[in-house]
């Protein structure tokens, strides 16, 4: 892993700029987690996107930052640093008013207007209604848009703005029922999906803790070493067993949990992959 761009180096990073936007002095670790800990709109939205353009050329990177300037109220600077140091996906679920409200500004359309339209309506672009569901997407991690040409051609004239909007916060029954009319998957082929998942999921997850191509039996054997246990060779501190995982979490494209809080110095791999499998069996 390049240094440059490990966690402390990118949270002094944001706290340099800061301290000079700010004009303040961090004199001490808890100063500085103070710091970190301020949302995103402490920061004037001209300076916000002006330091994630300096995080990407510092991390030397190109992040996605469309919904942590649309909705900065709901990260903090010490997530930020997260997501550039170790690319820890961001998600929030953002109150539906709160969405509504972002919506309506981004379309300027009365809001019971707006509200009951179709999706199939012309009260708005196509591009812009997509141009929603895509920050809406990198917002929530929740998936809406087709992988194709017309990616919300589906959802027909079945489904509102409204419905579309309590998918991303409240969750939308409509919604659930027209995407598994399209996309729907047998649970067998499912299962077997999943058990192959299983299996891509620990040799990812083995690679990331430097154990690289192993066998179905030591892969066997892996699994039932503890969590808290496995950690690169370079990265040994006692917080370090979930680096692998962040970065397993990266390249799988699948969350499992922002906090890890659930993992004990008891849990064992083979519960870790679990988590992995259960948070892909929801997502597909």
């Amino acid at each position: 892993m390049n240094t440059k761009n490990s966690l402390p180096v990118v949270m002094s990073f944001i706290a340099d700029f800061l301290s000079a936007q700010k004009q303040q002095t961090v004199n001490n670790e808890q100063e500085l987690a103070e710091l970190l800990s301020q949302p995103l709109n402490t920061l004037h939205l001209r300076d916000l996107s002006k330091l994630c353009e300096k995080l990407n050329g510092f991390c030397e990177c190109n992040k996605v930052i469309n919904s942590l300037i649309k909705f900065p109220d709901l990260f903090t600077f010490d997530e930020l640093a997260r997501y550039y140091a170790l690319d820890e996906n961001i998600c929030r679920i953002p109150p539906r008013e709160r969405l509504i409200l972002q919506w309506v500004k981004e379309t300027g359309v009365n809001e019971a207007i707006f509200l009951a339209a179709s999706v199939d309506s012309s009260i708005i672009t196509r591009c812009q209604a997509i141009s929603l569901c895509e920050i809406s997407e990198e917002l929530t991690g929740r998936v809406i848009l087709a992988d194709n040409r017309t990616p919300m051609q589906y959802l027909g004239a079945e489904a509102t703005f409204s419905d579309i909007i309590d998918y991303f916060t409240v969750g939308s029954k409509k919604i659930d029922d027209i995407r598994y009319k399209i996309f729907k998957i047998s649970p067998e082929n499912k299962q077997m999906y999943l058990n192959k998942f299983y299996t891509v999921a620990l040799r990812t997850y083995a690679m990331n803790c430097g154990k690289e191509d192993m066998n179905d039996e030591e892969l066997a054997v892996f699994a039932e070493e503890l969590v808290h246990t496995c950690k690169l060779p370079d990265f040994c501190g006692p917080q370090d067993w979930d680096l692998p995982i962040w970065w397993t979490e990266d390249q799988l494209n699948v969350q499992i949990s922002g906090k890890l809080d659930w993992i004990t110095p008891a849990t064992k791999v083979s519960e870790l992959i679990d988590a992995f499998v259960e948070a892909k069996g929801k997502k597909i």
